[in-house]
């Protein structure tokens, strides 16, 4: 496994429909693998092998070639998948964050076969979710 290619948003018996992680509305709960900084995956519709990561507090010591990884803060992805590469990460001028692109760890344009990760605790993770945003 090379990383993360998207979410699975509809089944039948024999096939899935997949969210692309190069669509606009996907957005993806990652870190920064050495501070554990969270942030959002995120394409904003431009270059497809170019994504950005959103959150990220420029006060942080992020690097050109550092790791991305999935957070594991939600029902959808395990943690600890390397998903990209820190292309160029410079401060926001009007924000206290970094403004980061990065490139996936895998090239979503040549793949044959993907790994469809079925997390088998999805509904303790979605109703603790739930009661959380219910408070």
């Amino acid at each position: 496994s090379n990383g993360v290619v998207g979410i699975v948003t509809n089944v039948s018996e024999h096939f899935s429909l997949v969210m692309s992680v190069v669509s606009v509305k996907s957005l993806i709960g990652v870190r920064h693998k050495k501070t554990n900084a969270l942030g959002n995956l995120r394409w904003n519709g431009d270059d497809p092998y170019t994504l950005q990561v959103d959150g990220m507090s420029k006060t942080l010591p992020i690097k050109k070639n550092d790791t991305i990884l999935t957070a594991g803060f939600s029902s959808i992805f395990p943690p600890d998948i390397v998903v990209a590469k820190v292309l160029t990460v410079k401060p926001e001028e009007s924000t206290s964050f970094y403004e980061m692109d990065v490139m996936l760890t895998n090239n979503i344009a040549t793949l044959s076969h993907v790994y469809i990760v079925k997390n088998k605790k999805k509904n303790q993770v979605d109703s603790l979710q739930m009661l959380m945003s219910n408070e």
